[in-house]
């Protein structure tokens, strides 16, 4: 599509900040961002919306990803999950495992800190549910409910 802003980003037709490009993709600072750090990564190949991808288009949809992570890798992110959207899961099914190491009973509701690979999660518990201090537990989160944020300014990362 010829006049798509997006391809004409990608063809130079109008300035922006590049911050990655290939022959297959292109990744450029957005001119309104959302977050204080806020790229938007787009194919070359016109696509009005995914659900317009074929599986030829597969694995430069998988390239795509792949530029998503080399572009985070040099920031510092810090991993944001709110307490009541942990719970607890068998250890195959967990976003992290670690051990309990404080248990809040708030009245219907429990809080149980787990130590984690050196850092502290906080999750709540459902009703009827105990732990105990020293205990491993597992924790699941759905991909929906985790939240990315640089580290050095607090800011939330928009995936």
């Amino acid at each position: 599509m010829t006049d798509c802003l997006f391809c004409k980003i990608g063809r130079k037709e109008i300035p922006s900040k590049l911050v990655y490009e290939d022959a297959d993709n292109f990744a450029f600072e957005d001119i309104q961002p959302q977050a204080p750090s806020h790229v938007l990564i787009c194919p070359r190949k016109h696509l009005v919306s995914l659900t317009d991808a074929t599986a030829e288009d597969a694995a430069m949809l998988g390239k795509l990803q792949l530029v998503a992570a080399k572009l985070a890798a040099g920031r510092e992110l810090t991993v944001g999950i709110r307490p009541e959207h942990l719970t607890p899961c068998k250890p195959s099914e967990a976003n992290l495992v670690g051990s309990v190491e404080v248990v809040e009973a708030l009245g219907a509701d429990t809080l149980v800190h787990v130590a984690v690979a050196g850092r502290t999660a906080i999750a709540r518990l459902p009703n009827g549910t105990s732990a105990e201090i020293g205990e491993p537990i597992a924790l699941a989160a759905t991909r929906d409910r985790i939240y990315l944020f640089d580290a050095g300014t607090g800011a939330r990362v928009v995936a």
